[in-house]
């Protein structure tokens, strides 16, 4: 569907904050609208350190996505500058 490697990158990191954010959102608004009057502030602040530890384990999630795909990217890329400068030197080079 997409070719371009970054756009699928840039999509599983959008997709992936779709899941982490709005989803539990959704799920604490509807909580939210049945919580009586006296206890709303200990509910804000329940959602205030799950908004918290959500967006930590979205940038830690997000970064290994980032760090494995870029791995995944550029060791072929790395294989073929090595292969091209034994060429340039003269050696011979074996496929693996």
């Amino acid at each position: 569907m997409f070719k371009s490697t970054q756009i699928k990158i840039i999509l599983t990191v959008i997709m992936l904050a779709i899941i982490m954010f709005i989803i539990p959102g959704c799920i604490y608004i509807n909580y939210l609208s049945n919580v009586n009057s006296e206890k709303i502030s200990f509910a804000i602040n329940n959602g205030k350190i799950m908004f918290y530890i959500i967006s930590l384990s979205f940038i830690i999630i997000s970064t290994v996505i980032l760090i494995f795909t870029s791995k995944i990217i550029l060791n072929p890329i790395t294989k073929l500058i090595k292969s091209a400068e034994k060429i340039a030197d003269g050696s011979n080079v074996e496929q693996e």
